[in-house]
């Protein structure tokens, strides 16, 4: 009797025993859980996953003040863009109206100053005054053109260097300024498809894959 009273007094130590070790075990399976969540926090700073996020958030913003700061110089140069396409149709018919009417004007300048009226009469010019008038319309209108072009050249200079610009920064990724019929877009409309394209650009860099380990200078600056 007394020797299974002890075997009893075994078994429930072994069983206490037993007990305790199942919640060792629970207790540092719980532990190694807090553990492993933990490292997954850490490489997540050390991607630097956050704070690329929020470089991105900083540089967009920026981005888009600069827009907004810069959004009359879009609309003029636009309008120059307008501008110089009707200017050249324009100036194209008045070329075709001239056709080779500056030249004979200039020449007429020349009989007009050595010839008497009696010799000008004889090649058929009867009104020196209304050939002097008709002279100089042609020669203005010619003015006018060659000042046109000028200044469509101006113009053109400039779009040139905003456009120079801008494919830059179309290229590393700045939504396009157009609708679909080519047309600038207003500023409200293009203010939300930056934004809209920011956001994806920031989603898509925080769900992608990331670095094992510490993140160097060239990485970080190859991500944003």
């Amino acid at each position: 009797m007394t020797e299974l009273n002890e075997t009893k007094k075994k078994l429930a130590t072994m069983n206490e025993r037993y007990d305790k070790s199942k919640q060792a075990v629970a207790k540092k399976g719980r532990e190694v859980k807090a553990l492993k969540e933990k490292i997954k926090d850490l490489e997540k700073e050390l991607s630097l996953d956050k704070v690329i996020s929020k470089i991105k958030r900083i540089l967009w913003t920026h981005i888009g003040q600069s827009i907004t700061d810069q959004w009359q110089y879009i609309e003029t140069i636009h309008e120059h863009i307008d501008l110089i396409g009707r200017s050249h149709k324009e100036n194209q018919k008045a070329k075709v109206a001239l056709g080779n009417m500056p030249e004979i004007a200039n020449r007429m300048i020349n009989v007009l100053n050595n010839r008497t009226g009696s010799q000008l009469t004889a090649m058929g010019i009867s009104n020196r005054t209304d050939t002097i008038l008709l002279i100089k319309r042609v020669l203005t209108l010619r003015n006018l053109v060659q000042t046109l072009d000028r200044r469509c050249q101006e113009m053109q200079t400039k779009v040139n260097k905003f456009m120079d610009s801008y494919t830059i920064l179309h290229n590393r990724g700045l939504p396009s300024l157009l609708n679909s019929a080519g047309r600038l877009l207003s500023h409200e409309n293009y203010a939300k498809r930056v934004t809209t394209f920011a956001t994806n650009q920031i989603t898509a860099g925080s769900s992608a894959q990331q670095e094992t380990g510490p993140a160097t200078g060239q990485s970080l600056y190859d991500k944003i």
